[in-house]
């Protein structure tokens, strides 16, 4: 009898043992690294233009897996604005991970139409292409504009607001005439690859009337038909959105989108 007792006394102990190593195991990093493995890689660009068109509601971060900070953002609409610039000067340059630790895939390639919307913001395109210095002196002549405006010197803000304006203007010919078609490391701007469905809905969403959506799926030409018919009068950039949508749009190389 004391045999059988010590015996049901060893196998409970064992499973105890068992159940509080299981419990701890799920708090333990060598658990969430494993069960990463299971899980794709994120991609790059789409939490880029997430942060960039959306960061003030934490979708950047909700994206990557850490949703305590991105309710908390949510709630602070992105940290008052300041929170929702560091993440993308984080993404641009290739600071940010997943909830796991993991780097960004995609996070090397350097995308045409994501290079045109950066350059539209007057600033962001040059931290995009690893040209950092030039990046912080537009980010000078921006805030020595502001801080003439705050003291009424008027002509001198709108001076260096001026400066900025024409130098995007330059900007966005150099890229749209294949002059600035490389990052600081040689990597080259282009249009190739797969193209993903979230991707092309951030486009559509952001800058239909602007054909974005329909530049980055390589369709040029109806995407200048798009841009100069200022989205077909609106109906055409609700009808891609559509397609997009439902996936029904394909790449100029006749290729289904990624959903993903």
């Amino acid at each position: 009898m004391t045999d059988i007792q010590v015996v049901s006394d060893t196998q409970q102990s064992f499973s105890f043992e068992n159940e509080v190593g299981a419990v701890m195991s799920s708090f333990s990093n060598k658990n969430e690294l494993e069960h990463s493995t299971e899980i794709p890689l994120l991609s790059y660009h789409i939490a880029l233009l997430l942060s960039i068109c959306f960061g003030w509601t934490g979708l950047d971060r909700f994206y990557l897996g850490k949703i305590g900070t991105g309710i908390l953002k949510l709630v602070t609409f992105g940290g008052f604005g300041i929170w929702w610039l560091i993440d993308i000067m984080f993404l641009l340059l290739n600071k940010q991970t997943d909830v796991y630790g993991r780097d960004l895939f995609e996070k090397d390639k350097k995308e045409i139409t994501v290079l045109c919307l950066l350059a539209l913001t007057g600033i962001w395109h040059y931290f995009y292409l690893g040209l950092n210095r030039l990046g912080f002196i537009k980010i000078g002549i921006l805030v020595l504009s502001f801080i003439f405006f705050s003291f009424d010197i008027y002509q001198v803000g709108m001076l260096f607001l001026f400066i900025h304006i024409i130098w995007t203007v330059i900007d966005l010919f150099l890229i749209l005439s294949g002059r600035m078609n490389s990052d600081i490391y040689g990597t080259p701007v282009d249009n190739s690859g797969v193209k993903y469905q979230s991707i092309a809905l951030i486009f559509a969403i952001t800058g239909g009337f602007l054909a974005l959506d329909r530049f980055y799926l390589g369709h040029r030409t109806l995407g200048l038909i798009k841009l100069f018919s200022f989205g077909g009068f609106g109906l055409w950039v609700v009808v891609d959105f559509v397609l997009i949508l439902l996936n029904s749009l394909k790449d100029s190389n006749g290729e289904t989108m990624v959903q993903g």
